[in-house]
């Protein structure tokens, strides 16, 4: 790093530096003020996609970005606490297994997510033409709601004329929604999207988690904890390449939570590497009392 980008970045270092737990406890406050927001954004896409016989995984892929908050939630508590507040499992005893089977459990969560996503994209993959529609508006009274940019509208006689930009009409698999070709195209490109963002989050936390044991076991240097350093850059990159998607889109709240999100994991990240200066100053400490050992008073 040049003199120019240090001299630049001094400043805000100091900063975090000085005011690390506030800024650790606002990030943390906002992130569960925007898990209520999800909740009813999930709510309310649920109630134009969801049949009334809709089964129970289905209902649990509506909320799927609910619950994979608050399977990220889980993690990010376990890593804070297992990276700032004890930084040593080996003596929990059975509170350590209990903390491990809580990490399997939001994991759990968080890959049903991934699956979840993945399920909508094969899904989009697999969407119909509606040959036989003759124009969105034959379709007033199948209680079909048009999507566009992940907004949904009841197909009705006064809104149908206007609802499509022309094009083929596409009937989604499994759900009472239909779209225009645009409209279906770019519901692809957010379906990709949600998946490669819950991708970078599991690579992040599995990363993190990855370098807590390696220093858990007194390990500070080493070319795998660089590479994963390295690593968890580009994902950063890639996730602030999702931000600035949806922000493209008009979803300034998603860019606000991968922001936080990322504000939230890079905390965690301060937390190791705090504990990384620890151990390095503990194995210079010993390895100075090797090489100058205290004379014995009775020589």
């Amino acid at each position: 790093m040049n003199s120019s980008v240090q001299g630049l970045l001094k400043g805000p270092l100091q900063f975090f530096a000085r005011n690390q737990q506030t800024i650790k406890w606002v990030v943390y406050t906002l992130l569960v003020l925007n898990f209520g927001y999800y909740i009813f954004d999930d709510w309310r896409a649920a109630q134009s996609t969801l049949l009334p016989d809709a089964s129970l995984l289905e209902i649990a892929s509506s909320y799927a970005t609910s619950f994979d908050e608050l399977g990220w939630f889980g993690l990010l508590f376990l890593l804070e606490a297992e990276t700032y507040w004890i930084e040593d499992d080996t003596e929990l005893g059975p509170v350590y297994w209990l903390m491990q089977f809580a990490r399997v459990i939001c994991y759990v969560v968080v890959t049903h997510t991934l699956f979840a996503f993945i399920v909508v994209l094969i899904d989009l993959s697999n969407a119909s033409v509606v040959t036989d529609a003759g124009g969105l508006c034959a379709l007033v009274g199948q209680d079909l709601s048009f999507t566009r940019n992940l907004l949904y509208e009841l197909v009705e006689s006064g809104n149908c004329a206007t609802l499509s930009a022309g094009g083929e009409i596409y009937r989604f698999v499994g759900e009472p929604v239909v779209s225009d070709s645009s409209g279906y195209q770019l519901a692809v490109w957010h379906a990709w999207a949600d998946v490669i963002e819950i991708s970078g989050w599991l690579t992040i936390s599995l990363l993190i988690t990855f370098v807590m044991i390696l220093q858990n076991r007194g390990i500070y240097q080493s070319l795998w904890i660089r590479g994963a350093d390295a690593l968890q850059y580009l994902v950063y990159a890639i996730l602030a390449g999702t931000a600035v998607y949806w922000s493209i889109y008009g979803y300034y709240v998603y860019t606000w939570d991968i922001l936080l999100w990322i504000g939230g994991f890079v905390i965690i990240d301060a937390n190791l590497s705090e504990w990384r200066h620890e151990l390095e100053d503990e194995s210079e400490a010993a390895q100075s009392e090797i090489v100058s050992p205290t004379p014995d008073p009775a020589a």
